[in-house]
């Protein structure tokens, strides 16, 4: 199975900048979704999409790192040409004529669009859309490294708040039925809103 399109290098440079914007600490761990038709292709990441006009001359769909979607437009303007074939095979994305390996290349795979958040989502609302997917759910779409730094991040928030209310007898076990109380109650109003934040 493969996807192989021709776009423009300044369409490709806007939709991969677009899909950048607003990452911090994720533009290295947030995956890329490119869903190919005949003529247009939409480029999807956490909480952003974009579409463009490109000729797809084998549609489909294409999922990779963000990280290195980043380097294809260099790649790219480096043909100093107007447009540019690309082309998604597993573990290989070609531009022009070279090619880029990675083992998160994947083909085939099309999220599902109803789950979203922001690309600067906060902690309690990306435990909360976590807390409605199955951890299979949390992979296939990308959220993985989100959802376990969102973890992280609530398991020292809930330590350092019990060691501050430590000398008034708080346990931490009540401090985290509180979190998971709050979490619960977000997760209720996303479940009503079609699982989207």
């Amino acid at each position: 199975m493969h996807v192989d399109f021709s776009i423009r290098v300044r369409d490709l440079a806007k939709a991969t900048k677009h899909l950048l914007f607003n990452r911090k600490q994720f533009a290295d761990t947030d995956f890329a979704d490119i869903l190919v038709s005949e003529t247009g292709a939409t480029f999807r990441a956490v909480g952003t999409d974009t579409e463009v006009p490109v000729n797809g001359t084998q549609p489909g769909s294409a999922r990779l790192p963000l990280r290195v979607l980043n380097q294809i437009p260099g790649l790219a303007r480096s043909y100093k040409e107007r447009d540019i074939q690309i082309s998604f095979v597993a573990g290989v994305i070609t531009v022009g004529r070279t090619k880029v390996r990675h083992q998160d290349i994947v083909v085939g795979l099309i999220p599902d669009r109803s789950v979203s958040l922001p690309p600067d989502a906060s902690v309690l609302d990306t435990l909360a859309v976590a807390r409605l997917l199955s951890p299979e759910e949390i992979v296939e779409q990308g959220l993985r490294e989100r959802v376990e730094v969102a973890q992280e991040r609530a398991t020292t928030a809930v330590a350092n708040a019990a060691f501050a209310l430590a000398e008034f007898g708080v346990p931490p076990e009540q401090l985290r039925l509180l979190v998971d109380s709050r979490i619960d109650a977000v997760a209720g109003k996303l479940s009503t809103g079609k699982k989207t934040a």
